[in-house]
Parts: structure tokens; C-alpha cells; sequence
């Protein structure tokens, strides 16, 4: 079978669209895939608040029995002075990089199982 140039040129070009389509789709893919991420990253916020946790030193050095260590369910690690904590609707703390990882995954409270509302 004898295939003219033409032909042979008009194969080029179609394989060549038909990759820059491909690769158009990947990239588009690929921003709806990192909008749709932030998207639900913007969501996830609405169901904590955060503040900075700050460690109460003791000004005569001596330890109060009192003072409780904080640490967070989710990870099991102690909140360091200030690191950024999340508060859920149920009043309960976590780490809010933990807090907002397991959000994303279950709308519920880690400790109690009970549902968590975003808030106003």
C-alpha cells in the first residue's frame, strides 16, 4: 500500500492534536483536581476555629501539680507553646493540621463520634 505525502502529513498532524488534546485535558485535570482540593481545604475550615496555644510558665519555677498536660486524640502529641490548635463546635482541641487531615476523611467529633456542624 502506497501512502502519499499528504497522507503521511495529515497522519502527523492528527497524532499531533490528538496528543495536545491529551496533554490539554491532563493540565486541565490537573487545576480542577488542585481547585476542587482547595475548595474542600475552605470547607474544612468552617468546621474549627483556631488559635495559638500558649504554655503557662510558672513564675517561681515550681511546678503546680495543677497544670495539665494538653495533648491532642488524634495524634497522641502534646500541644507545644504556640501552635496553631483547632476547636471543634464540642469544645474539644486538637492539633489543627490533625484536626483538619481527619475532617476531610469523617464529619464527626475523634473523641465523642457525635457530628460536627460547621460553624456560622
Amino acid at each position: 500500500m502506497v501512502v502519499s505525502r499528504t497522507q503521511k502529513n495529515l497522519n502527523i498532524v492528527l497524532c499531533l492534536i490528538e496528543n495536545l488534546n491529551a496533554n490539554v485535558a491532563d493540565n486541565l485535570y490537573g487545576q480542577s483536581e488542585a481547585y476542587m482540593e482547595e475548595r474542600e481545604d475552605e470547607d474544612i475550615l468552617r468546621y474549627f476555629n483556631k488559635r495559638i496555644h500558649h504554655v503557662v510558665f510558672p513564675k517561681d519555677g515550681v511546678k503546680n501539680p495543677t497544670n495539665t498536660k494538653e495533648i491532642c486524640s488524634i495524634c497522641l502529641g502534646k500541644f507545644k507553646h504556640e501552635e496553631t490548635i483547632g476547636k471543634i463546635g464540642c469544645e474539644h482541641e486538637y492539633h489543627a493540621c490533625c484536626i483538619r487531615k481527619w475532617l476531610l476523611r469523617k464529619k464527626n467529633c475523634p473523641i465523642w463520634r457525635a457530628s460536627v456542624s460547621p460553624f456560622p
